[in-house]
């Protein structure tokens, strides 16, 4: 998709990372499985590493997706919090080493959003909810 698009218009002026799984069950950390990790930290962090790579150029915008998560950590969800955390330190890191080329990469931090994923949260923290 990338080379398609530099290919017709010459550049990407803006990309967004927007991957955002949850482990399959909220349970402490050493209750959390193997494969949930891999799975989360694939997606999550991994992806937006990707994205990243695929499209830094000399010019144009990245928006990494990450959470509130990825500022304040909670209990029963590590792999989520530790891939949001890092996709925070990831942009950080890709801002300061791009700043001189003009391309601006910047993290939003999406708050709650009705999904599956809240809803299996809420299950095991449902004092979420009023927050």
């Amino acid at each position: 998709m990338v080379v398609a698009v530099i290919k017709k218009y010459g550049r990407i002026d803006a990309w967004v990372n927007n991957a955002g799984i949850g482990p399959n069950h909220m349970l402490k950390t050493a209750d959390h499985s193997l494969q949930d990790w891999e799975r989360v930290i694939a997606v999550n962090q991994s992806g937006v590493f990707y994205g990243m790579k695929v499209v830094l150029q000399d010019n144009g915008n990245i928006v990494n997706v990450a959470s509130l998560a990825g500022l304040r950590a909670s209990d029963n969800n590590i792999s989520y919090v530790a891939s949001k955390f890092a996709v925070v330190g990831m942009t950080k890191a890709a801002a300061l080493e791009y700043a001189k080329k003009n391309i601006r990469i910047n993290a939003v931090y999406s708050g709650y959003t009705d999904t599956n994923m809240l809803r299996q949260l809420l299950e095991v923290k449902p004092d979420i909810e009023d927050k």
